[in-house]
């Protein structure tokens, strides 16, 4: 029940709190969070709140928090760079991927626009290719427990 793009405007400690109570009700044992360096403010918020929420202390079952990257939001970050550990193979996906991106049609616009049909293509060939894919999304593990 919070609303996006107004994150900044709530306590943090009230941000904490709502999604350490979501993570005690659902118990994940891996959690996908925004890149740190992401620029989006909302999703630098949730990044750290995540963290605040995930010690290994209190939630001994989160075995794994990975970090995603945001087209048009993680890759201009300046400061601190993603810089992917895992790749996953979505070449059997990529079309659906488009197909629900068409969606959200007021997100996306014409390349070279970052959020463009194009630039999520071309991404995730970028990436299949570092990990001998035809398309991939990639991701950087922040911790892993085995």
């Amino acid at each position: 029940n919070l609303n996006t793009t107004k994150l900044s405007e709530i306590s943090f400690t009230e941000i904490v709190e709502s999604i350490s109570r979501a993570i005690d009700d659902f118990k994940p044992q891996e959690i996908f969070l925004p890149h740190l360096g992401d620029v989006h403010t909302d999703h630098e918020i949730v990044h750290k709140a995540v963290i605040s929420s995930s010690k290994t202390f209190r939630k001994p079952f989160i075995k794994k928090l990975i970090a995603y990257e945001t087209i048009s939001e993680t890759d201009f970050g300046l400061e601190k760079v993603f810089s992917p550990n895992l790749y996953i193979d979505i070449s059997n996906f990529i079309e659906e991927k488009l197909n629900i991106l068409k969606i959200y049609e007021s997100e996306l616009s014409d390349f070279p626009f970052p959020r463009s049909i194009e630039a999520v293509k071309a991404l995730a060939k970028v990436r299949g290719a570092t990990s001998g894919f035809q398309a991939a999304e990639a991701f950087e593990i922040l911790k892993c427990i085995e």
